[in-house]
């Protein structure tokens, strides 16, 4: 018996955002580890990885939360929250009109790719921390980062935007107002 693996150029090179993409695709993945690709990782503007607000903190809780990642098949990437024995901050994020996830996307993809509902793979994000009784705020430099990433082929994670002040995908005035002070 063989086996065959997907080359790293295959990984990497395997996804192209704006390609069709459906559940079974996000199926295939689902009893696999991810490798992590870098092909659409955002180095500029107000959510890229080049900012220098990204410190040593911040850089060592990435690769930490990395390789909690890579020990979790991606099938059990949507149901993290669940287990309350490990706490853990992870959420996909359905895009829409109107968020500035979608805002940030568009500069990227181009709006008229996004509209396109079938081609837009399963996105998610996790908190690299949040100290407790703390809501990010970025006029007050109170920071509760988070990274966006989505899932393509091959069981590829894309990293693609770090989020110091969780704005991208905020969280609403009710749970501000039941936030534990």
């Amino acid at each position: 018996m063989s086996y065959s693996f997907p080359s790293v150029r295959e990984i990497d090179e395997g996804y192209t955002f704006g390609k069709h993409w459906d559940e079974d695709a996000y199926r295939d993945n689902n009893f696999h580890y991810p490798n992590v690709c870098y092909k659409y990782l955002q180095m500029n503007g107000d959510y890229g990885f080049g900012q220098n607000i990204l410190d040593n903190k911040d850089a060592k809780a990435y690769f930490e939360s990395m390789k909690i990642l890579a020990e979790i098949p991606i099938g059990e990437f949507r149901d993290l929250n669940n287990n309350k024995e490990e706490e853990w901050h992870m959420y996909p994020n359905p895009i829409s009109k109107g968020q500035k996830l979608y805002d940030e996307l568009a500069k990227v993809f181009g709006e008229n790719l996004l509209k396109k509902h079938e081609v837009l793979p399963p996105f998610f994000h996790f908190a690299l921390y949040q100290d407790k009784g703390v809501i990010a705020d970025r006029a007050n430099k109170v920071r509760a980062p988070r990274i966006y990433f989505f899932i393509g082929d091959n069981a590829a994670i894309y990293p693609m935007f770090y989020d110091p002040y969780h704005e991208l995908n905020p969280m609403n005035e009710e749970k501000k107002s039941r936030y534990d002070k």
